[in-house]
């Protein structure tokens, strides 16, 4: 089994982790006494979709209420490879056929989710270069929601920020993006913690105020919502990186805390190190 440099993955049923990397994908099992990794064996014509040159890591990958896993890879337009993962139904792949704008970009390191039955990608890197010898040369701040039952596909509003490799959630029927990076046009890199989120209900976004001590900027960095113990929902923010080369290149090791407080509004809480 090959490990990439660049992993996507999601939980599955509180004992699996399905990861994407390198050319395949592979599951964890977190709960045995004796954690394992397998690769699964797809039956018949049930192929995963076809892996981008640089690995499953640069698209994106979510597993929806339903417990249906989402596959979204935009590098490669007029092309997209949108497939879900029905897990209720043995582990069936489907290819999802959208209607691909005519000025879509290639973009890796996107953010997508699932909002009122609906995929939402946003942000990701901007690339130039061959397939085989790809770079970032900034980000969007733009984004599509796309209706996997039709296949119909709208564009969204831009947002106020561009971000590649940001965090993303969904609460309350919203799209919450914490962190993430950009690039100006000489190549530097910028990481960040701010919270922007877009309402699907009014199609606008905003950039709440957040109390508290922000911690660093991160991009890459893992998101998952949860419920604390004062019964206030919350985004657990781990892990990430600052950047591509150099001495900037170090990772995070502590767990922030963003909280949604009923009265108080979005609250960083201190890091747990």
């Amino acid at each position: 089994m090959k490990w990439a440099q660049e992993l996507v993955g999601v939980m599955y049923n509180d004992r699996w982790i399905i990861v994407g990397s390198g050319d395949d994908f592979y599951f964890v099992d977190i709960v045995s006494s004796t954690p394992s990794i397998f690769e699964p064996t797809w039956s018949g014509n049930n192929n995963p979709p076809e892996a981008p040159p640089q690995g499953r890591g640069v698209a994106s990958l979510f597993i929806n209420p339903s417990n249906v896993i989402y596959y979204v890879d935009l590098t490669n337009p007029p092309k997209w490879q949108i497939s879900s993962l029905d897990l209720n139904a043995g582990g069936k792949w489907t290819n999802i056929t959208c209607e691909v704008p005519k000025n879509a970009q290639p973009r890796y390191f996107a953010n997508a989710a699932w909002v009122n039955d609906k995929i939402y990608v946003w942000g990701g890197a901007r690339i130039q270069g061959t397939p085989d010898k790809p770079f970032a040369i900034g980000a969007f701040s733009d984004g599509y929601v796309i209706d996997p039952a039709t296949g119909k596909v709208d564009a969204l509003p831009d947002a106020p920020v561009e971000r590649m490799r940001a965090s993303a959630v969904v609460m309350d029927n919203q799209l919450v993006i914490i962190g993430g990076a950009s690039m100006d046009a000489s190549g530097t890199w910028s990481v960040y913690s701010t919270v922007h989120i877009y309402d699907p209900a009014t199609t606008s976004w905003s950039s709440p105020n957040v109390s508290g001590t922000a911690p660093e900027g991160w991009a890459h960095a893992c998101a998952a919502l949860f419920t604390d113990k004062n019964g206030q929902k919350a985004v657990a923010w781990y892990g990430g990186w600052k950047g591509p080369t150099g001495s900037s290149n170090k990772f995070n090791g502590a767990l922030n805390v963003l909280v949604k407080d009923k009265d108080q509004g979005w609250k960083w809480e201190p890091p747990v190190t």
